[in-house]
């Protein structure tokens, strides 16, 4: 079988002109934009999420009533105290001078020194289940010590009202 030969008036791929490339599908096209705009709406929401969190954080370090660092919390106090010492009496000036030593001490080291006695606090009458006192405690000793003569009475207040 001998296939037969086209005719000589049709010219070799002479129907091949009429054949166009193919177009590539609108959907095709909207894709590559449509990756394009996922990853840029997702960029902008976790940029949204971490401004958020950042401006929640620092909301959540600047709660009012609490302070933030003891020892400018008890300086303040005791300024203040200062300034008002002269109108004062020995036994409000010192359980005023008591409370802001109790309060640095209660926020400092964690003791609750709003509740408990001087004794208690310097370790003078330990319970058996509880630590002792941290060595900043020992530092106020001796105020506390006055702070209570004057308060309660004492057989020698005079250095204590000093």
């Amino acid at each position: 079988m001998n296939p037969t030969p086209p005719p000589k008036d049709i010219l070799p791929f002479q129907d091949i002109k009429d054949i166009v490339a193919p177009v590539e599908p609108a959907a095709a096209q909207a894709m590559a934009w449509g990756w394009w705009a996922g990853v840029a709406v997702l960029t902008l929401a976790l940029l949204g999420l971490l401004v958020w969190w950042w401006l929640a954080m620092r909301r959540r370090a600047r709660m009012p009533g609490l302070p933030g660092d003891p020892d400018k919390a008890a300086l303040k106090a005791l300024e203040e105290l200062r300034k008002k010492a002269a109108g004062l009496a020995p036994a409000e000036f010192a359980e005023e001078l008591s409370g802001i030593v109790r309060t640095f001490l209660q926020r400092r080291t964690g003791l609750m020194a709003h509740v408990s006695t001087s004794p208690e606090i310097l370790g003078d009458r330990r319970r058996p289940h509880h630590p002792p006192p941290p060595p900043l405690v020992a530092a106020f000793r001796q105020i506390l010590t006055d702070s209570d003569a004057v308060t309660y009475g004492s057989p020698a207040p005079p250095r204590a009202e000093r």
